[in-house]
Protein backbone atom coordinates (compact mmCIF):
# COMPACT_ATOMS: atom_id res chain seq x y z
CA UNK A 1 0.00 0.00 0.00
CA UNK A 2 0.99 3.57 -1.12
CA UNK A 3 1.12 5.32 2.43
CA UNK A 4 -0.45 9.07 2.82
CA UNK A 5 1.11 11.33 6.23
CA UNK A 6 -0.30 14.08 7.39
CA UNK A 7 2.27 15.67 9.57
CA UNK A 8 4.88 14.36 7.69
CA UNK A 9 7.79 16.06 9.17
CA UNK A 10 6.81 16.23 12.93
CA UNK A 11 8.03 13.66 15.92
CA UNK A 12 5.54 11.22 15.41
CA UNK A 13 4.98 11.42 11.44
CA UNK A 14 9.19 10.72 10.73
CA UNK A 15 8.35 8.01 13.32
CA UNK A 16 5.87 6.60 11.36
CA UNK A 17 7.64 6.95 8.22
CA UNK A 18 10.37 5.09 9.44
CA UNK A 19 8.44 1.98 10.45
CA UNK A 20 6.34 2.38 7.69
CA UNK A 21 9.53 1.15 5.43
CA UNK A 22 10.23 -1.71 7.63
CA UNK A 23 6.85 -3.12 6.70
CA UNK A 24 6.23 -5.25 4.09
CA UNK A 25 2.83 -4.32 3.89
CA UNK A 26 3.71 -0.73 2.89
CA UNK A 27 5.21 0.89 -0.44
CA UNK A 28 8.40 2.35 0.24
CA UNK A 29 6.78 5.78 -1.95
CA UNK A 30 5.37 7.47 1.14
CA UNK A 31 3.83 10.61 0.22
CA UNK A 32 3.25 14.14 2.36
CA UNK A 33 0.40 16.08 2.70
CA UNK A 34 1.28 19.57 1.02
CA UNK A 35 -0.61 22.36 2.73
CA UNK A 36 0.15 24.90 -0.56
CA UNK A 37 -1.41 22.49 -2.59
CA UNK A 38 -4.06 21.30 -0.24
CA UNK A 39 -3.40 17.61 -1.95
CA UNK A 40 -0.71 15.22 -1.20
CA UNK A 41 2.88 15.43 -3.00
CA UNK A 42 3.28 13.87 -7.12
CA UNK A 43 -0.33 14.53 -7.14
CA UNK A 44 -0.77 10.85 -5.80
CA UNK A 45 -3.65 9.04 -4.31
CA UNK A 46 -2.56 6.68 -1.29
CA UNK A 47 -4.11 3.58 -0.37
CA UNK A 48 -4.72 4.33 3.32
CA UNK A 49 -3.57 7.81 5.19
CA UNK A 50 -2.70 8.40 8.88
CA UNK A 51 -2.80 11.86 10.16
CA UNK A 52 -0.69 13.22 12.80
CA UNK A 53 -1.38 16.93 12.23
CA UNK A 54 -2.76 19.55 14.27
CA UNK A 55 -6.40 20.16 15.09
CA UNK A 56 -6.61 23.58 12.67
CA UNK A 57 -5.32 21.65 9.80
CA UNK A 58 -9.00 19.78 9.56
CA UNK A 59 -10.41 22.24 7.87
CA UNK A 60 -7.93 22.34 5.05
CA UNK A 61 -8.22 18.28 4.85
CA UNK A 62 -12.00 18.16 4.64
CA UNK A 63 -12.57 18.80 1.11
CA UNK A 64 -9.88 16.23 0.14
CA UNK A 65 -11.38 13.50 2.48
CA UNK A 66 -14.97 14.22 1.09
CA UNK A 67 -13.74 13.66 -2.59
CA UNK A 68 -11.48 10.75 -2.25
CA UNK A 69 -13.20 8.65 0.11
CA UNK A 70 -9.49 7.26 1.40
CA UNK A 71 -9.33 4.97 4.38
CA UNK A 72 -7.90 7.53 7.43
CA UNK A 73 -6.07 7.25 10.64
CA UNK A 74 -6.48 9.80 12.56
CA UNK A 75 -4.03 10.23 15.76
CA UNK A 76 -4.86 14.12 16.29
CA UNK A 77 -5.63 15.06 19.91
CA UNK A 78 -7.20 18.95 21.39
CA UNK A 79 -10.27 18.67 18.52
CA UNK A 80 -12.86 20.54 20.15
CA UNK A 81 -16.27 18.65 20.07
CA UNK A 82 -17.15 20.86 16.80
CA UNK A 83 -14.31 19.01 15.33
CA UNK A 84 -14.13 15.89 16.30
CA UNK A 85 -18.60 16.38 15.42
CA UNK A 86 -17.56 17.18 12.03
CA UNK A 87 -15.08 14.50 11.39
CA UNK A 88 -17.34 11.82 12.77
CA UNK A 89 -20.46 13.31 10.25
CA UNK A 90 -18.03 12.73 7.10
CA UNK A 91 -19.09 9.18 6.84
CA UNK A 92 -17.05 9.28 3.31
CA UNK A 93 -15.08 6.11 3.72
CA UNK A 94 -13.49 3.86 6.83
CA UNK A 95 -12.79 6.97 9.10
CA UNK A 96 -10.94 6.35 12.01
CA UNK A 97 -9.61 8.57 15.54
CA UNK A 98 -8.46 7.75 18.76
CA UNK A 99 -6.91 9.79 20.63
CA UNK A 100 -4.21 7.38 21.81
CA UNK A 101 -3.62 3.95 19.40
CA UNK A 102 -1.94 2.32 22.53
CA UNK A 103 -3.84 -1.53 23.39
CA UNK A 104 -2.20 -0.43 27.21
CA UNK A 105 -4.70 2.41 27.27
CA UNK A 106 -7.49 0.57 26.28
CA UNK A 107 -7.11 -2.05 29.06
CA UNK A 108 -6.83 0.73 31.15
CA UNK A 109 -9.50 2.56 30.42
CA UNK A 110 -11.28 -0.65 30.77
CA UNK A 111 -10.09 -0.92 34.26
CA UNK A 112 -11.13 2.69 35.37
CA UNK A 113 -14.81 2.20 34.10
CA UNK A 114 -14.50 -0.66 37.03
CA UNK A 115 -12.49 1.03 39.61
CA UNK A 116 -14.91 4.23 39.10
CA UNK A 117 -17.79 2.07 40.62
CA UNK A 118 -16.10 1.90 44.11
CA UNK A 119 -18.08 3.48 46.56
CA UNK A 120 -17.07 6.83 48.23
CA UNK A 121 -13.88 7.20 46.11
CA UNK A 122 -12.12 10.56 44.72
CA UNK A 123 -9.90 10.48 41.83
CA UNK A 124 -7.20 12.87 40.70
CA UNK A 125 -5.47 12.33 37.40
CA UNK A 126 -1.83 13.22 36.66
CA UNK A 127 -1.09 14.07 32.72
CA UNK A 128 2.82 14.37 32.09
CA UNK A 129 4.09 15.45 28.84
CA UNK A 130 7.40 16.79 27.23
CA UNK A 131 7.46 20.42 26.91
CA UNK A 132 6.49 21.15 23.46
CA UNK A 133 2.76 19.33 23.88
CA UNK A 134 0.42 22.03 23.01
CA UNK A 135 -3.08 20.49 23.98
CA UNK A 136 -3.32 20.41 28.23
CA UNK A 137 -4.36 18.33 29.32
CA UNK A 138 -3.65 15.65 26.69
CA UNK A 139 -6.20 14.17 24.88
CA UNK A 140 -5.42 10.98 26.49
CA UNK A 141 -6.02 12.80 29.88
CA UNK A 142 -9.58 13.41 28.67
CA UNK A 143 -10.27 9.90 27.29
CA UNK A 144 -9.16 8.38 30.30
CA UNK A 145 -11.37 10.91 32.60
CA UNK A 146 -14.12 9.91 30.14
CA UNK A 147 -13.44 5.93 30.43
CA UNK A 148 -14.01 6.77 34.58
CA UNK A 149 -17.21 9.36 34.19
CA UNK A 150 -18.74 6.43 32.00
CA UNK A 151 -19.40 4.27 34.88
CA UNK A 152 -19.85 7.34 37.56
CA UNK A 153 -20.75 10.41 36.35
CA UNK A 154 -21.18 12.13 39.57
CA UNK A 155 -17.20 11.91 40.08
CA UNK A 156 -14.98 15.39 40.21
CA UNK A 157 -12.11 13.97 38.40
CA UNK A 158 -9.01 16.83 38.98
CA UNK A 159 -7.06 16.31 35.83
CA UNK A 160 -2.92 17.86 36.70
CA UNK A 161 -1.22 19.00 33.85
CA UNK A 162 2.86 18.89 33.47
CA UNK A 163 4.73 19.62 30.26
CA UNK A 164 8.56 19.15 31.25
CA UNK A 165 11.68 17.71 29.73
CA UNK A 166 11.12 14.66 26.76
CA UNK A 167 8.21 12.81 28.39
CA UNK A 168 6.55 10.88 25.67
CA UNK A 169 3.57 10.15 28.05
CA UNK A 170 2.91 9.46 31.92
CA UNK A 171 -1.05 9.38 32.97
CA UNK A 172 -1.35 7.96 36.52
CA UNK A 173 -4.88 7.97 38.11
CA UNK A 174 -5.29 7.68 41.92
CA UNK A 175 -8.54 6.01 43.81
CA UNK A 176 -9.15 7.06 46.87
CA UNK A 177 -12.26 6.43 49.32
CA UNK A 178 -10.31 7.16 52.81
CA UNK A 179 -9.51 3.75 53.67
CA UNK A 180 -7.60 2.50 51.15
CA UNK A 181 -6.13 3.92 47.61
CA UNK A 182 -5.39 2.16 44.35
CA UNK A 183 -2.74 3.73 42.13
CA UNK A 184 -2.87 2.87 37.84
CA UNK A 185 -0.56 4.22 35.58
CA UNK A 186 1.00 4.16 31.91
CA UNK A 187 4.17 4.99 30.62
CA UNK A 188 4.59 5.61 26.43
CA UNK A 189 8.76 4.62 26.75
CA UNK A 190 8.89 5.10 22.96
CA UNK A 191 6.65 6.87 20.09
CA UNK A 192 6.82 3.86 18.35
CA UNK A 193 4.38 2.65 20.56
CA UNK A 194 2.03 5.38 18.85
CA UNK A 195 3.48 4.76 15.03
CA UNK A 196 3.33 0.73 15.19
CA UNK A 197 -0.43 0.93 16.62
CA UNK A 198 -1.23 3.86 13.79
CA UNK A 199 0.18 1.55 11.34
CA UNK A 200 -1.82 -1.85 12.44
CA UNK A 201 -5.01 0.37 12.81
CA UNK A 202 -4.24 1.12 8.94
CA UNK A 203 -3.85 -1.98 7.77
CA UNK A 204 -7.01 -3.38 9.19
CA UNK A 205 -8.96 -0.47 8.10
CA UNK A 206 -8.61 -0.49 4.57
CA UNK A 207 -11.39 -3.16 3.83
CA UNK A 208 -14.07 -1.88 6.04
CA UNK A 209 -17.13 -0.03 5.26
CA UNK A 210 -17.50 3.67 5.39
CA UNK A 211 -18.49 4.75 8.54
CA UNK A 212 -16.43 6.14 11.59
CA UNK A 213 -14.30 3.48 13.83
CA UNK A 214 -12.82 3.63 17.24
CA UNK A 215 -10.52 2.02 19.54
CA UNK A 216 -13.55 0.26 20.52
CA UNK A 217 -13.85 -1.33 17.12
CA UNK A 218 -10.35 -2.37 16.40
CA UNK A 219 -9.89 -3.77 19.84
CA UNK A 220 -13.05 -5.84 19.77
CA UNK A 221 -11.92 -7.69 16.18
CA UNK A 222 -8.15 -7.93 16.91
CA UNK A 223 -8.48 -9.42 20.37
CA UNK A 224 -10.55 -12.25 19.27
CA UNK A 225 -7.89 -13.02 16.66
Amino acid sequence: MILGLVGYSGHMGQTVLNLAKKDKAFSQEVVAWDRKKGSFSRDIIPDVVIDFSLPASLEALVPWIQKNKTPWVSGVTGYDDAQLGLLKSLKVGPLFWASNMSLGIYYMRKSLELLATWPDVDVSLVDIHHKRKIDAPSGTALTLKESVLKSNSSLDVQISSQRVGEVIGVHELGFFNGFEQITIKHEALSRDLFAQGALNISKWIVNKESRFYEMEDYFQEVSHK
